[in-house]
């Protein structure tokens, strides 16, 4: 419902070498019916000598359920850079012809889709993330990886403790094949709806 600007810097293991590093821009905004969004980021993570870099823009459609409810929709389309620094990496095996000691990147086109059905006191929401599942070819030779296609689910209540406390449970459901699901549980406390 209004312009938002976020920028965000994210830095894990303070003090491990090659720790991974986070950096995020976006803006966001509503037509001036309110009923479409539209936006864009930037982000960059590292990890070690592992990079992945993009742009995207993304579109949403707001549906109002009820008087109490909407559903939003929403798409992104963009860009993405896998890159490996080669000269970061020691191999075991100096002649080793599956990683040379150079800079290897692939830019491959990503999108995710998402839909959230919210009110002022629930949310219940799920999205897929990498769509495309694009294959990426960052070595020489036989080795191969995939973009893999990430799916969430997730879900939330918010109930009014007092006049001025509220607590609010969520859940996070997060899959990737093979692997088994991951399940987030969390709960905040809220003061007068600002400090939590």
């Amino acid at each position: 419902e209004n312009f938002e600007a976020l920028a965000s810097h994210r830095s894990q293991w303070s003090g491990i070498t090659d720790a991974p590093r986070t950096y995020f821009l976006g803006l966001h905004a509503p037509d001036k019916s309110g009923k479409m969004g539209f936006g864009g980021s930037l982000f960059t993570d590292v990890a070690g000598p592992t990079r992945r870099t993009g742009i995207q823009g993304a579109y949403s459609y707001q549906l109002k359920v009820s008087e109490q409810s909407k559903v939003s929709l929403g798409a992104s389309f963009g860009l993405t850079q896998f890159a490996i620094d080669g000269t970061q990496i020691t191999l075991r095996e100096d002649n080793d012809q599956a990683l040379t000691n150079s800079m290897q990147a692939e830019l491959k086109p990503d999108a995710s889709f998402g839909a959230l059905w919210y009110g002022e006191n629930f949310h219940l929401g799920i999205s897929a993330t990498q769509l495309f599942n694009n294959e990426l070819d960052l070595f020489q030779g036989d080795t191969e990886g995939r973009m893999a296609l990430h799916y969430f689910l997730t879900g939330g209540y918010k109930f009014k403790v007092s006049e001025v406390f509220e607590i609010e449970p969520f859940v996070l459901v997060k899959y990737v094949a093979p692997l088994e699901p991951q399940i987030d549980i969390s709960t905040r406390i809220l003061y007068k709806g600002n400090l939590w």
